[in-house]
């Protein structure tokens, strides 16, 4: 029975306390602030950036915990919330970022998840990333012609577009790359030529450049136009000797060339201009000389053709040489005094010259035929005199020579010299 009172009581007491709770009359025994709530734990997510297109890389997600739990704080995010966890922190910061966490490959919408923990509670939270198809834009130019030689005029531009991006397009035209647009217009056509545009005046190598422009996007390539000098060329050709008796044996013949071409030369040589080259040779050398290449047997005016051939240019030069009938050389040579007793000083050796041939003349004179030449001299004259050329110190027979060259010819001649005992 007393706890069937007790219970009523009780009962009753309690239902008291709440009517007074509710109308705000109860006085408790301790303070309503003494009473704690429990710890709460909240976060929210955000993405940066949180839309664009593919492919969208480095993303960052920013983390901000809420609420009234304390103590560290571990951060776990997820970039497409498949329960992979891209990365884990633990701070105290309220606020992390994972920066450039998230890369998004293709399009497509995407959602992140970031989980914290924090005094034995756990909050998690989302947020949406969207990843759309890019618009792409792509132009190629080429150049026609795009290369020839100074002053190259007229050149023309072509553009040509592909992408993904749509509209009209604007196509601008730089035919130096020097930020002036030679032609700017508007089509719907994905492929464009300049016609006539561009002019090179100087040699060089030019870069022409094109801008497309479509759908808010913008592409721009570049073209080379190579303008070359004028390639020149000339030959020059000389025989050595140029003319003689026949026969006229063993004559070199040089081709020198000039000019502005370039590369390997090959130079053919024809000796008397009937078409047969008698030597080809192909160098890097801007002159050549084909040594001991022509004999010619008969007098007469001979033609030697050359042809040279440099950087796909060919020309043709050419030379004459002279062939004349033998020419007759003699010569008289004497000494004064041709005789004497030792020692014999300052003998005089004299050549008188005679015949046909013609030109310079070179006296060479030999005192005792030794095969030195005690004296050499070259003049127009036909005749010399070596003055007090010879000395004779002991007593003997000597025998002088003297040798004359003229007009491709020589001829040689003796005398004698006696020198008796004192």
């Amino acid at each position: 029975m007393l706890k069937n009172m007790f219970s009523k009581y009780f009962k009753r007491r309690t239902s008291l306390i709440i009517f007074a709770l509710i109308l705000g009359q109860l006085v408790l025994p301790f303070p309503l602030s003494n009473v704690k709530a429990a710890p709460s734990l909240f976060v929210e997510i955000s993405a940066n950036p949180s839309s664009g297109n593919a492919p969208l890389n480095g993303v960052d997600l920013t983390a901000a915990v809420s609420g009234t739990a304390t103590g560290n704080i571990t951060y776990k995010f997820d970039c497409t919330s498949n329960g992979s966890w891209e990365r884990v922190i633990t701070t105290s910061a309220s606020t992390y970022t994972a920066a450039d966490l998230c890369n998004y490959s293709n399009s497509g919408t995407y959602t992140a998840t970031v989980r914290v923990e924090r005094a034995n509670l756990t909050y998690q939270g989302t947020t949406a990333i969207f990843v759309q198809s890019s618009s792409t834009l792509f132009v190629e130019i080429s150049a026609n012609p795009s290369s020839g030689n100074a002053p190259l005029n007229g050149v023309d531009l072509t553009a040509t577009i592909s992408g993904t991006a749509t509209g009209n397009i604007t196509y601008k035209f730089d035919c130096t790359s020097n930020g002036s647009w030679e032609r700017t217009i508007t089509t719907s056509a994905s492929t464009y030529t300049a016609a006539d545009l561009c002019n090179y005046s100087n040699p060089g190598t030019y870069t022409a450049k094109v801008r497309a422009e479509r759908g808010g996007l913008t592409a721009e390539n570049t073209s080379q136009i190579s303008v070359q000098e004028i390639s020149t060329f000339q030959v020059s050709v000389s025989a050595s000797p140029s003319s003689g008796y026949a026969p006229l044996e063993d004559v070199d013949i040089t081709a020198t060339i000039s000019g502005t071409a370039t590369g390997n030369i090959t130079y053919k040589f024809d000796c008397t201009g009937d078409g047969y080259w008698e030597r080809t040779e192909t160098t890097n050398s801007t002159s050549y000389t084909a040594y001991d290449l022509c004999d010619y047997y008969n007098p007469g005016i001979y033609t030697i053709k050359v042809s040279v051939e440099r950087g796909g240019l060919l020309i043709q030069g050419n030379t004459n040489v002279v062939v004349g009938e033998f020419a007759s050389l003699a010569v008289d040579f004497s000494a004064y005094p041709s005789s004497g007793t030792a020692p014999l000083y300052d003998v005089d050796l004299t050549v008188y010259v005679s015949g046909t041939a013609t030109g310079n003349i070179t006296y060479k004179f030999d005192c005792t035929g030794d095969g030195y030449w005690e004296r050499t001299e070259t003049t127009n004259s036909t005749s010399y005199t070596a003055y007090d050329l010879c000395d004779y110190y002991n007593p003997g027979v000597y025998t002088a020579k003297a040798r004359v060259e003229r007009g491709g010819g020589s001829v040689d001649g003796i005398t004698t010299i006696v020198v008796s005992s004192p």
